[in-house]
């Protein structure tokens, strides 16, 4: 009998979308011949801890047993997660609407005996683990200490109980030689230790094996030979990082001989007579060895849409490389960067592309092959973004083949898109919701973050997307290296011109990304890395000080919550996008979206938190008003040139005076701006809240005027 491999995919995830790490390890680790049983944890806990039972359970521990309106949520949450699942609710959005509140609220009662927070607002899914505090000193969950305080404080998980109750009588049934535990976000790192502790709390004669991509962005961390991660190796033996395809299989193998070595497997990390050792050795996953995902073993129709949606990725890597981003890092193509900034030096097993991708011939085959194998025509492409010169021979090749399915992917703002044609192409080959990263609507920004896209670009493609039939969403990146309050500002105004072609508008914070070109050139950036950032985080904390250049954290989250007040209360499909989690939208199309949008009313705000975040930004907003009014000509040259150019003392100096002169010409062509701004300071210099009406007045305003300033 061959030895069983395990692997869980892990809380916290969203429920509408299956997650994919683990069926592509899974769909190599069966074609190596290995024994393999997987399991989405994430959506089974869901099932649990969302069951009347359970809620029950919840309202006696918490004396609440009694409360009316709390056992109506309870007697309704199994209908309320039917509904999710039937596509004729879909078609009816005030029903909708209220079996989705119903499961908003049941995680009120789930957090009434928990100190964690897991919650629904919107289409998001949020889940909190548990801070600790010693001596008033903050342990963060995104620590190794504060990981060792979570194990140690296991009860407190909002999945306890399900993993005591439903995963480890599991384990002792099936016995596997290894288990493997996918870490995709940083909050389920804190549940894969508190898993992994059960199970060794169980005396599972078992190894287990921690991989994914948070693993991957922390190994530099996890793999040094300290204190902290001895303590935390007693709760799991193995991480593998970056592609996990080869080593898994060959770790497995490993495992089922006697007195197994684990030296030269490559990107594994263990512990070995009380050391943690790291092989240098390693492999670069071809495409040869990648494998269609197998959701073989997974409860598929649990999940909270009518039909399963089927999750795919055409490429491993991304063609780009954004100032702010460091998504390819996952990759193992992009493995010079650790190098680059540990000073290890892998052995390279076999080079090649860091961003490699699947011919278009077998991307369709498979598609089909998933399509009738799990009877479901919808489909998630996960990539980092569909490139246009991809998506064009794609979308043929679908509507050659009578390929019927129904599909989202992230796309970026290719000039591409301004052809309508195009657009009528992707949607005629069933895409219905394409996601775009437009971060900025200042040409000066992108280009500073290396975007390689055109402001000038984003209306018409927006609207061609849109008329061609597909959902499409706007991200908005918000307080980047380069960006200031007024450059942001003038998202306001945009939104008022284009975001009647707009589906849905997500405003973000700017975090620095730990393996990003910002974070390796943080000092040129105008960015402080604050010191006390915990160890394990995956963003570094830089706004401890404002960075010279761009937006403070408080300008910033203040800034996102007037978008937020935009969004909320004029744009007309807000209310019916934030009801549908993203791909729950493939279920009902645009034409429905337009059509509930003229009977969904906004939820509204507080009036005292409404007027709170007014006054909030009027004062941040005179503040700024203020420093370039006052900022002299020196200082204006000054801060410009440092921030284009960091190696200006070793300029020829005639190339120091050109640059004085043309920053000099620049100071006095915004003489404009500053004038406008001193008027705009004296007329609102003694009030205490600016309306969002006036707001978006200044934006236009400003808009005008950049516009007539040739730069």
């Amino acid at each position: 009998m061959k030895n069983k491999i395990v692997l869980f995919s892990i809380p916290n995830y969203n429920v509408v979308y299956m997650p994919l790490a683990v069926p592509y390890l899974t769909g190599y680790l069966r074609s190596q011949g290995l024994d393999v049983i997987q399991k989405d944890l994430n959506i089974l806990a869901y099932d649990f801890i969302l069951s009347k039972k359970y809620l029950y359970r919840c309202l006696k521990k918490a004396k609440l047993q009694n409360n009316k309106k709390y056992q109506q949520i309870v007697e309704n949450i199994e209908k309320a997660k039917e509904a999710m699942r039937d596509p004729e609710v879909y078609k009816n959005f005030d029903e909708f609407s209220k079996k989705k509140k119903i499961l908003e609220k049941s995680f009120e009662i789930i957090c009434k005996i928990s100190k964690e927070a897991l919650r629904i607002y919107g289409n998001t899914f949020k889940y909190e683990p548990r801070e600790y505090y010693k001596k008033g000193r903050r342990i963060s969950y995104k620590s190794r200490e504060g990981l060792l305080e979570s194990v140690r404080n296991k009860k407190d998980s909002i999945f306890y109980d399900f993993f005591k109750e439903q995963v480890i009588p599991f384990l002792k049934k099936e016995k596997p030689v290894l288990i493997g535990i996918s870490v995709f976000s940083q909050t389920q790192l804190v549940v894969a230790f508190i898993l992994s502790s059960l199970i060794k709390q169980s005396q599972i004669n078992t190894k287990i094996v921690l991989g994914g991509n948070v693993i991957t962005r922390i190994s530099d961390i996890l793999s040094r030979d300290d204190y902290l991660n001895r303590k935390l190796f007693s709760y799991i033996d193995f991480i593998i990082h970056h592609e996990g395809e080869i080593p898994t299989s060959e770790l497995a193998k490993r495992l089922s001989t006697k007195n197994p070595e684990f030296d030269k497997i490559p990107k594994l990390i263990y512990k070995k007579k009380g050391k943690i050792i790291e092989n240098l050795e390693f492999n670069i996953t071809a495409i040869s060895q990648i494998r269609t995902p197998d959701f073989n073993g997974f409860n598929i129709n649990l999940h909270w849409t009518p039909s399963p949606i089927i999750g795919y990725l055409t490429r491993r890597g991304c063609p780009h490389y954004c100032a702010f981003c460091d998504t390819p890092f996952g990759y193992d193509g992009y493995y010079s960067l650790i190098e680059r900034k540990t000073g290890k030096r892998f052995k390279i097993i076999k080079k090649s592309p860091a961003a490699r991708v699947l011919p278009i011939d077998r991307v369709v085959k498979e598609i089909k092959y998933l399509k009738n194998r799990y009877k479901s025509k919808y489909f998630s492409f996960v990539d980092e973004e569909l490139i246009a010169s991809f998506l064009k021979i794609f979308c043929k090749k679908l509507i050659e083949e009578k390929v019927d399915i129904r599909w989202e992917c992230f796309a970026r703002m290719e000039t591409e898109f301004k052809n309508k044609d195009f657009c009528k192409l992707i949607g005629k080959a069933g895409c219905m919701f394409l996601q775009f990263g437009l971060e900025s609507v200042s040409q000066k920004v992108l280009d500073y973050e290396n975007k390689l896209t055109k402001v000038s670009d984003y209306s018409l493609i927006l609207k061609n997307t849109y008329e061609s039939g597909i959902m499409n969403q706007a991200f908005f990146l918000v307080g980047t290296p380069s960006d200031n309050l007024f450059e942001a500002i003038k998202i306001l105004t945009f939104l008022e011109e284009y975001g009647k072609y707009i589906y849905t508008i997500r405003p973000i914070i700017y975090e620095t990304s730990k393996w990003s070109p910002n974070a390796f050139s943080a000092e040129l950036k105008g960015l402080t890395i604050d010191k006390n950032t915990p160890d394990l985080d995956i963003h570094f904390d830089m706004w401890k000080e404002r960075p010279k250049y761009g937006m403070s954290l408080q300008q910033a989250r203040i800034f996102v919550k007037v978008l937020e007040l935009w969004i909320r209360y004029r744009h007309k499909v807000n209310p019916v996008t934030r009801t549908y989690i993203y791909g729950q939208r493939l279920f009902i199309g645009p034409k429905l979206i337009r059509e509930f949008s003229k009977i969904a009313k906004p939820k509204k705000i507080p009036k005292p938190a409404e007027k709170n975040v007014l006054e909030q930004f009027t004062r941040i907003f005179k503040k700024e008003l203020k420093k370039i009014i006052l900022i002299s000509e020196e200082r204006f040259i000054s801060e410009n040139i440092k921030k284009e150019y960091h190696n200006f003392e070793s300029l020829a100096e005639t190339e120091k005076t050109e640059l004085v002169k043309k920053n000099t010409y620049l100071y006095n062509l915004e003489n404009k701006r500053r004038l406008f701004f001193d008027k705009v300071y004296k007329l609102i210099k003694y009030r205490r809240s600016l309306t969002l009406d006036e707001i978006l007045d200044f934006s236009r305003k400003l808009q005008k005027i950049d516009n007539s300033i040739s730069y």
